[in-house]
């Protein structure tokens, strides 16, 4: 057991030794000279359009339908989420260590769900990004507005908030209101199938910070007020997305599996992954 975590604490810090992992982030290259001014210039267009990407890619996924789990309802799933970007772009090229993205951002989810009285229901979430040392922590509410009749559609809806942890350069959070019609039906008395449609509006909220441009320089020491002209900043920003969801949920008798697809018109698409256990 102790080699195993000693191996795990090598794995997750050797990239600081040498320079991190495929996706971590570097925004030092999202920066020009500008002769003019004697000054290092951010370029906001780009920072702007990976921003956009990559907090869309890490936004809350739903995989649920407008349904609870009732007031004893409790659920334990594990996730995962699949997006391909734009890995050939230069704003990411030029925004991640090495200058090479990988195609796709993969992220890894534990996700816990709790249905309460009156058709409430809370959750949280713990998500790794693959290839990266950044994490997600997440929370959501959702309230079934109609659920249980057997002639009509479940509608529900669902607040959900993510905080983007361990990026370089970057504060990042995002969230979105979802509004999710569902309807369960039966199938030969052994499986309940759930197709569901979400419409999602969705923000991403960057903070204004302080980033040095060139981090190689040792004589200003990452950053150094004694050379203030390698420093740049990025103006805080409100992005907002339209995102349409589209998904099946399978129960069994013993376990539950969730496809969805999520639409980002403006941004991009992801293909999401669950398998949980409910109490």
């Amino acid at each position: 057991m102790k080699r195993l975590y000693l191996i795990l604490v090598l794995l997750f810090f050797a990239p600081n030794i040498y320079g991190g992992f495929q996706n971590d982030l570097n925004l030092s290259g999202l920066s020009y000279f500008d002769y003019s001014r004697g000054v290092y210039v951010g370029d906001q267009a780009s920072f702007y359009k990976l921003v956009n990407e990559l907090g869309v890619a890490v936004a809350p996924k739903l995989l649920s339908p407008a349904t609870t789990l009732g007031q004893a309802g409790f659920e334990l799933g594990l996730e995962t989420s699949i997006t391909p970007i734009n890995a050939n772009a230069s704003y990411w090229k030029r925004s991640v260590e090495g200058g090479r993205p990988s195609d796709t951002l993969t992220i890894g989810s534990f996700r816990l769900r709790k249905g309460f009285p009156y058709s409430f229901e809370v959750g949280t979430s713990v998500s790794y990004i693959f290839l990266s040392q950044m994490f997600l922590g997440g929370v959501e509410l959702k309230w079934a507005v109609n659920e249980g009749f057997y002639y009509l559609p479940d509608l529900g809806l669902r607040l959900a908030i993510n905080r983007l942890f361990n990026a370089k350069d970057l504060d990042l959070t995002n969230g979105g209101l979802d509004t999710i019609i569902s309807k369960t039906f039966g199938v030969g008395g052994f499986l309940q199938l759930t197709p569901y449609f979400a419409y999602t509006y969705l923000t991403v909220v960057t903070s204004r910070r302080t980033i040095n441009a060139t981090p190689w320089d040792s004589r200003d020491n990452g950053g150094s007020t004694n050379y203030p002209n390698d420093q740049f900043t990025f103006d805080s920003k409100w992005q907002w997305n339209h995102r349409f969801l589209f998904g099946l949920k399978i129960k069994g008798h013993i376990v539950t599996t969730y496809y969805e697809f999520a639409l980002a018109p403006d941004a991009v698409n992801t293909h999401s992954f669950k398998i949980a256990a409910d109490f």
